[in-house]
């Protein structure tokens, strides 16, 4: 009784704070669509399975589901590539690729990825992002960023009224925030992307009135699925091509997106319950298996990849959530919104939605980031710096791959540097030097003790201490042992302390 009781008690809350999460989600799922290259019904789709079937499935208390912007590049490459429903049979893929990987208990690989690549694939993103959507925000028609054709070309076809929407959403965007009472629930529900799709309906509308700032009905809209009736739906659920399942790309597609979204996922789950005022922990292999099963319906039924997305669930979180049923409601919600009220979603402007994804595209990229960033060090901030100008120069997987290497390559000067200490002090008007070998000596520390062998002067006394070491490579005794024998041609004292080489191979 008590635990019903307690679930009673949590129910009112959850139910606030799908309210909230919903008001973010619907222009994001909308958006991340536009971004991607998708029919923005899918996104709708996305989230709808996000919220009830991933949200369902899941293990973490807060955690929300839906389409990311960390997969648009992947998602708008791969229907470039397949076409629309060889992508969704690519989903369906990627989604099973998932469930096994959470079958397999894999959830902890990505603890192996550095995070400066990870963040550096993440800014990359949202510098893509806010490319692609400019032409949007200017109501520039027909081109995928503002240099394609022409820069000073582009901006001669400005329209005025997109553009004022455009710098209405991003002035609203700036002042919200300001303006909002965040521990209120009335505060709460003054989410930014709301208000500027609000605003840019109701300028669209007073547009009309005005020939010169009217919106095109046929490409600069929303265009979702208008029904009579709500099981009129059904017939807009697209279904994936399996005639395409022996198509190499489509798999090569599957696997980066299971990949990436099961990366973004881990990420943002163990975000996610860092910020959980009761330090719940998630279950990483459940929620891969939740995962892959939201994907392998979003593939059945047309809609795009889903992840869990850090910026719905810390508002799940600001919002009072107590429980994942949260996250479920505000999927219904969803469902709900585009079965009942699909006329005034066609109402939204497109410039309000690029609006908002330009802004998760600056969130992506926050100063604070890369301030954080800069002060650790070379060590981090050269990968994440190579990952992102690699990403946006080439593609998300050719960057991220650039950024591991440019990791691998530190890890290994750092190897060669500090796999080893040397002291100098004096006894007896000789040299004398201590070197201290680490827990580890692999064949990659070879090259540093080498160099650091050739730097002794003649005639010096050395101290090579092992004691500490657990492993020793045979390439390092091998360095060693070459070391004893060209030290006796150049009046070098050599004291091993806790290295062992075979007594044949010693200098006599």
């Amino acid at each position: 009784m008590p635990q019903n009781q307690a679930m009673t008690r949590s129910l009112l809350p959850d139910l606030t704070a799908s309210f909230v999460v919903f008001l973010v989600a619907l222009p994001l799922c909308l958006g991340i669509a536009l971004a991607s290259g998708a029919p923005l019904f899918a996104g709708i789709v996305s989230g709808v399975v996000g919220g009830v079937i991933i949200g369902a499935l899941s293990g973490s208390a807060l955690g929300v589901s839906g389409p990311a912007a960390g997969l648009t590049v992947i998602v708008f490459g791969g229907i470039a590539a397949l076409g629309w429903q060889p992508f969704l049979l690519a989903t369906l893929i990627a989604g099973c690729i998932q469930i096994l990987a959470g079958i397999l208990r894999l959830g902890t690989l990505s603890y192996f990825f550095p995070s400066s690549v990870i963040k550096g694939m993440l800014s990359a993103i949202g510098v893509i992002i806010i490319i692609k959507q400019l032409p949007h925000a200017l109501g520039i028609a027909g081109v995928q960023n503002l240099f394609q054709g022409g820069f000073a070309e582009a901006l001669k076809r400005i329209h005025p009224g997109t553009l004022l929407i455009a710098l209405s959403g991003a002035a609203l965007y700036i002042l919200i925030p300001k303006l909002r009472a965040s521990k209120t629930r009335f505060g709460a529900l003054l989410q930014p992307s709301l208000i500027v799709v609000l605003a840019g309906i109701a300028l669209a509308a007073f547009f009309r009135e005005i020939s010169a700032l009217t919106l095109d009905q046929a490409s600069q809209y929303v265009k979702v699925p208008v029904t009579d009736n709500p099981k009129e739906l059904l017939v807009h659920l697209t279904l994936p091509d399996f005639s395409q399942i022996g198509n190499a790309k489509v798999w090569v597609i599957a696997l980066t997106i299971a990949a990436v979204a099961s990366l973004e996922t881990l990420l943002s789950l163990e975000a996610t319950d860092k910020l959980d005022p009761k330090r719940r922990i998630s279950p990483p292999n459940r929620e891969l298996f939740a995962q892959g099963v939201g994907n392998v319906v979003c593939g059945l039924a047309g809609g795009l990849p889903c992840t869990q997305v850090i910026v719905r669930s810390t508002a799940n979180m600001n919002a009072g959530a107590q429980s994942k049923r949260s996250a479920v409601f505000h999927g219904l919600l969803l469902l709900i919104a585009v079965a009942m009220i699909p006329v005034a979603l066609n109402m939204i402007p497109l410039s309000a939605l690029a609006v908002v994804l330009i802004f998760v595209g600056i969130k992506l990229n926050d100063l604070k980031l890369y301030r954080s960033i800069m002060a650790r060090g070379p060590e981090e901030y050269v990968p994440f710096l190579a990952t992102l100008a690699a990403v946006v120069a080439t593609d998300l997987l050719t960057g991220v791959g650039i950024g591991l290497a440019v990791t691998l390559v530190i890890i290994l000067f750092r190897t060669f540097k500090v796999a080893h200490t040397m002291s100098e002090s004096e006894y007896r008007g000789k040299k004398r030097f201590t070197i201290r070998l680490s827990e580890e000596m692999s064949f990659l520390n070879r090259g540093g003790l080498v160099k650091t062998f050739a730097n002794i002067p003649d005639g010096a006394q050395v101290e090579i201490d092992g004691t500490l070491c657990r492993y020793m490579a045979e390439d390092i005794k091998d360095a060693i042992l070459d070391f004893t024998i060209e030290a006796q041609h150049r009046g070098i004292a050599v004291k091993l302390d806790g290295i062992n080489l075979p007594d044949s191979a010693m200098p006599h």
